[in-house]
């Protein structure tokens, strides 16, 4: 998302929060950004209500083709990819409930 897009995500949050403060909702939506982050990083998981869950999901190392700088396999070669922990979301009922035709 652009800086425009950005500003535009802020100014309609601000209208339909019918708070007039743009400068306070960005504030108030990069303190709930780093508290999810915060949250999922001690204790690996967050719920927000009426919306869903973020957590981390531990990815098992694998080997993976190797390939070239033109992004094509080179036969025969493989490379190590060690285990990680990836950030997952899974929506709650009501978003899925809000996308159902």
């Amino acid at each position: 998302m652009g800086l425009a897009r950005h500003r535009q995500f802020f100014r309609d949050v601000s209208a339909r929060a019918n708070y007039a403060d743009v400068e306070s909702v960005s504030k108030i939506y990069y303190a709930i950004l780093k508290t999810i982050l915060l949250e999922v990083k001690k204790s690996g998981t967050i719920t927000i209500p009426d919306f869903g869950r973020f957590y981390l999901m531990d990815v098992s190392g694998k080997y993976a083709p190797r390939l070239d700088s033109n992004g094509m396999v080179v036969k025969g070669e493989k490379v190590y990819w060690p285990p990680t922990k990836a950030f997952k979301f899974s929506a709650g009922q009501r978003l899925k409930d809000y996308f159902k035709d």
